[in-house]
């Protein structure tokens, strides 16, 4: 028990190197440090100019980092290496973490990764291109409290198309003040060539050709970038507890062992690991399309996909197979979106060209998918129609048997006297029966009258119909052979099927 309580002692100690730690905050990024008030304070106003300055070419006034940023300056690189092990720049859950340490903190390479950080927090994809000069020309930016110098030139074995391109817009004359214009247009999505003639009336390949130019003369200027008006005296200093700076570095390390904990989960890959990933880091959106890959119910497929692009905004992959998910149920509205998304998202030329052919090609497949449903609905509704054709059809031929089959036991001689419980009919037609409308369950006579008349009466239920004389062959629907006919009716009209009345009786002299 004592070795182990001298042990965390010993550990704390150096920890804290030592030092007492302060907190110093400001709006984008929180520092604490046992390197002294100073140097913290110099320090989180560069950190803090750097994302003014990126914030000014991005044309976003206020960027951030994905989750909120927390920087530890350490006064030696002995005390951080045991929290630096995974990189300077560390993704928790909650927070980011930045560790830096000595006299001159702030390396190209850490610049070159909050860059990336920022510019990934507040943006959705540019091009790959786009976003990788603009790293590298952040990498060298210079800052003097509120004087930020923009344009060193990064090592010669460093210099390529892609930082020449960049650096060639920021900083001559000709295009200054116009990339924001550029980044703006690639970030809301603009196809390229317009986005580039909007910012510089020239084309891509004409700014290629430039920069190529710019890139072989090897003479590079700078330029000044407005800072905001940030003092370090104007940052106040607050002093953290011994409770609270164990805290926090215990926090770090078990960040450390959930992200190993996460990697392995990841890489089982089974959907109850997959699961526990997602409870582990609720933020990181793997876990979330993996399980959508082995989901079999369609729409649970599409909210597990939904999640997972939320939360990785920039990942084509992620948009893409969340449009091949609503194109497998036909939704192809929200399918041109996610492949628009998706060639938001693409980071190379290739890729974007593929994913633009596959959303203009949703359109021909809405028009597909609605031609073959309008001929599935019509088809349904012709069986339907024959169906019940067939059916009336039938039940008026049965109708007929059955009086034909009554009327041979009956005595010729024999007066037919029909059997009626309810009310007697009051009308009565004579004449021709000329043609008999089958409407699904029910039949309309039209028949020719005596008085040279055309009447049309409606049959409701043929199996309530007194047929009477019905020696020939059944009736059937369509024109009739000029058969005469004596028919009593229910006098009710109706103006829909243009009938005179109800049917009680049929009679064939």
């Amino acid at each position: 028990m004592l070795r182990t309580l001298a042990l965390a002692l010993c550990v704390a100690g150096v920890a804290r190197g030592d030092g007492r730690w302060v907190e110093f905050r400001s709006d984008g990024i929180s520092l604490f440090t046992n390197a002294g008030s100073r140097p913290g304070r110099e320090t989180l106003v560069v950190l803090e100019q750097f994302r003014h300055a990126l914030g000014k070419i991005l044309g976003k006034a206020d960027l951030r980092t994905a989750a909120p940023a927390q920087a530890l300056l350490f006064k030696s690189a002995k005390e951080a290496e045991p929290y630096a092990a995974s990189g300077a720049i560390q993704t928790g859950r909650e927070r980011i973490w930045i560790v830096l340490a000595g006299e001159s903190p702030l390396t190209p390479a850490l610049f070159r990764d909050y860059a990336r950080l920022l510019i990934e927090g507040s943006t959705d994809r540019m091009p790959a291109a786009i976003e990788r000069g603009l790293v590298a020309l952040f990498s060298t930016l210079d800052v003097a409290r509120t004087r930020i110098t923009l344009g060193r030139a990064v090592p010669p074995g460093e210099r390529d198309l892609d930082w020449a391109r960049v650096h060639l817009l920021a900083v001559d004359p000709e295009y200054y003040g116009k990339l924001p214009v550029l980044l703006n247009n690639l970030q809301r999505g603009v196809d390229e060539e317009p986005a580039w003639r909007n910012a510089f009336g020239k084309t891509r390949a004409e700014i290629d050709q430039q920069a190529a130019r710019y890139l072989a003369q090897g003479s590079f200027e700078t330029v000044p970038v407005s800072g905001r008006p940030l003092s370090p005296a104007d940052i106040p200093e607050r002093e953290v507890s011994p409770e609270t700076e164990q805290k926090m570095l215990a926090e770090l390390q078990r960040e450390r062992e959930v992200l190993a904990e996460y990697g392995k989960l990841i890489a089982e890959g089974s959907v109850a690991s997959l699961e526990r990933a997602a409870a582990l880091l609720p933020k990181r959106p793997e876990p979330h399309f993996l399980l959508a890959q082995r989901e079999t119910d369609p729409n649970r497929k599409i909210e597990r996909l939904k999640t997972a692009v939320s939360l990785g905004r920039r990942n084509a992959a992620m948009w893409q197979a969340l449009a091949e998910a609503y194109q497998a149920v036909n939704q192809f509205t929200e399918a041109a979106r996610a492949w628009r998304s998706a060639e938001q998202a693409a980071t190379s030329d290739a890729d974007r060209a593929r994913l633009r052919a596959a959303r203009l090609d949703v359109e021909r497949l809405r028009l597909d998918y609605e031609e073959a449903e309008r001929k599935r609905i019509a088809e349904e509704n012709g069986r339907e129609l024959r169906k019940l054709k067939e059916q009336a059809i039938a039940e008026l031929r049965a109708l007929e048997a059955r009086v034909n089959k009554d009327q041979a036991r009956r005595d010729p001689n024999e007066k037919v006297v029909p059997w009626w419980e309810g009310p007697a009919p009051s009308g009565k037609a004579r004449g021709t029966l000329r043609q008999i409308d089958c409407l699904g369950r029910q039949a309309r006579l039209v028949i020719d009258s005596e008085d040279r008349k055309t009447v049309k009466l409606l049959v409701r239920d043929p199996s309530k119909i007194v047929v009477v004389g019905a020696q020939e062959q059944a009736l059937g629907c369509g024109p009739q052979k000029g058969r005469r006919i004596v028919v009593e009716y229910f006098p009710k009209p109706d103006a829909q099927l243009g009938t005179a009345g109800d049917v009680a009786t049929i009679e064939f002299p």
